[in-house]
């Protein structure tokens, strides 16, 4: 997993830039309680209402300035209880991370066990 961090931090940016492979909104509030937060060429989404926020993805391990994002879009980290994480790349799901800081000190965790096929 090192290395995968390693290529995420030190190569990636080197061999896609100017490739224009993506485009990343930038850190703000959006319409109807959808806020986000860039990190490099990946975002973290927010969905908020009535009081609960709702989190995609968890982004980079150890993004510096993380919580200066928090703080630029009014959410508090520490009171999301719900993770969706769309696909297991370190980029999307390194904020999660053991290993690191885990933005999300609250979130319940949950797998998937083996699930029964219905026939």
């Amino acid at each position: 997993m090192k290395f995968m961090y390693f290529f995420d931090d030190k190569i990636k940016r080197h061999i896609m830039k100017g490739k224009k492979y993506c485009n990343p909104a930038e850190t703000g509030n959006y319409e109807c309680g959808i806020s986000c937060i860039r990190q490099g060429d990946v975002n973290l989404w927010f969905y908020t209402k009535n009081g609960v926020t709702i989190a995609v993805d968890s982004g980079h391990l150890n993004y510096r300035g993380v919580e200066n994002s928090f703080q630029q879009i009014g959410i508090n980290p520490e009171e999301i209880k719900h993770v969706f994480i769309t696909h297991a790349d370190v980029d999307h799901c390194g904020g999660i991370d053991t290993s690191g800081t885990n933005i999300y000190t609250q979130m319940h965790k949950c797998t998937w066990g083996k699930r029964k096929a219905h026939t």
